[in-house]
C-alpha cells in the first residue's frame, strides 16, 4: 500500500466515524422528539412551530463555515425537522394547485419534505375547507396580489379559538430551481404566529366603502407601522364593506398597543382591525452566500 493509499484509508475511516456519530445524534434527537410527544399527550399544542424552525436555521447559518453549501444545509435541516413533525402527529398539507400555478406543489414539497403528505386542490376554497374540517393541518395558498379577482384572504376568520391564520411564507430559502424563485406562497393554519426575531405581520381591516387605501396607509404610518404591501377587495363579506390586507415588516401581536393608534386614526369607518398572522422573514439569496447579520435566534 502506497503512502497515498494509507492516507486515503485513514481519511475515509474518519468520515465513516463522523457518519456514525451523525447517525447516533439523529437517533438521539428522535428519542427526544418521542419524549416531547409523550409530554404533549392530551394537549392541543401545535406540532409545527415555524418561528422556532426559522430560529434554528438562522442560528445554523450564522455559525456555518467552509465550502459546504448553505442552501444544502438548509434543505437537510428542513427534511430533518419535517420528519420530526410527522413523528409527533399526523400532518397533512393542503396545496392549491390551479392550472396556471403548478409550481406551488413544488414549493410545498421543498419546504415540508419529500415524505410530506400533500393534498392537492384546484381552488383556495377547497384547501381552506380541508383545514377547517380537520383533513389538513395547514394549507399552501398563492400569495395575495393586487389584481386578484377572487382573493382568499378576506375569508380569514376574525375570532374564535380555532381560527386559522397566516403562519409562514414560502420559499423560506432561495429555491433550487428558477421556476419556484419567481413565485411565492403563504401557509395558513390553526397555529399561533410567534415572534422569531425577524418577522412580518398581516393586519386585516373591515371598513365602509368610503375608506381609501391612502387613509389606511396613513393610519398605520401614524402608529409607526409602515406597510410594505397593501391591497383591498370589495364585498367579499358584505356588499357595503371593503376589506384591506396590510403587510407590516415587523412583529405585531393581537394586543399590540400600536393597533389602538391605527383604530383611532381610522375612526368609526373601520369595523374591524385585527392581526391575522404573519411569517418569519425568509432568507434572501445574499444570506445564503455569506454570514447572517441582524437576525434574531434562540
Amino acid at each position: 500500500m502506497t503512502e497515498l493509499d494509507t492516507q486515503l484509508t485513514s481519511l475515509r475511516r474518519e468520515i465513516d466515524e463522523i457518519d456514525q456519530a451523525m447517525h447516533d445524534l439523529l437517533m438521539r434527537r428522535a428519542e427526544l422528539v418521542e419524549r416531547i410527544r409523550g409530554a404533549k399527550t392530551g394537549e392541543r399544542a401545535a406540532v409545527w412551530r415555524p418561528a422556532r424552525e426559522a430560529q434554528v436555521l438562522r442560528r445554523l447559518l450564522a455559525r456555518h463555515r467552509g465550502a459546504f453549501s448553505r442552501a444544502t444545509l438548509v434543505r437537510i435541516w428542513r427534511e430533518i425537522m419535517s420528519e420530526f413533525v410527522r413523528m409527533q402527529a399526523p400532518f397533512a398539507v393542503a396545496v392549491v394547485v390551479p392550472a396556471d400555478r403548478p409550481e406551488l406543489l413544488e414549493l410545498a414539497r421543498d419546504h415540508f419534505g419529500q415524505s410530506a403528505t400533500l393534498q392537492t386542490h384546484p381552488t383556495t376554497r377547497g384547501a381552506i375547507a380541508a383545514i377547517v374540517e380537520g383533513r389538513a393541518s395547514v394549507g399552501v395558498l398563492p400569495s395575495p396580489e393586487d389584481d386578484d379577482h377572487e382573493p382568499w384572504w378576506p375569508t380569514l376568520e376574525r375570532s374564535g379559538e380555532n381560527k386559522y391564520r397566516i403562519v409562514a411564507k414560502l420559499p423560506f430559502a432561495p429555491a433550487r430551481s428558477g421556476r419556484t424563485e419567481r413565485r411565492e406562497a403563504l401557509v395558513v393554519g390553526r397555529i399561533t404566529h410567534d415572534p422569531s426575531g425577524a418577522d412580518h405581520s398581516y393586519v386585516l381591516i373591515d371598513a365602509g366603502r368610503g375608506m381609501s387605501r391612502a387613509s389606511v396607509s396613513a393610519a398605520f404610518a401614524k402608529a409607526g407601522l409602515v406597510p410594505c404591501f397593501l391591497t383591498s377587495h370589495d364585498g367579499t363579506r358584505d356588499p357595503a364593506t371593503t376589506q384591506f390586507l396590510v403587510e407590516i415588516p415587523d412583529y405585531v401581536a393581537e394586543t399590540d398597543p400600536r393597533l389602538d393608534t391605527v383604530r383611532s386614526a381610522l375612526g368609526a369607518g373601520a369595523e374591524t382591525v385585527i392581526v391575522v398572522g404573519g411569517f418569519a422573514a425568509p432568507f434572501v439569496p445574499g444570506e445564503m452566500a455569506g454570514p447572517i447579520r441582524g437576525r434574531g435566534g434562540a
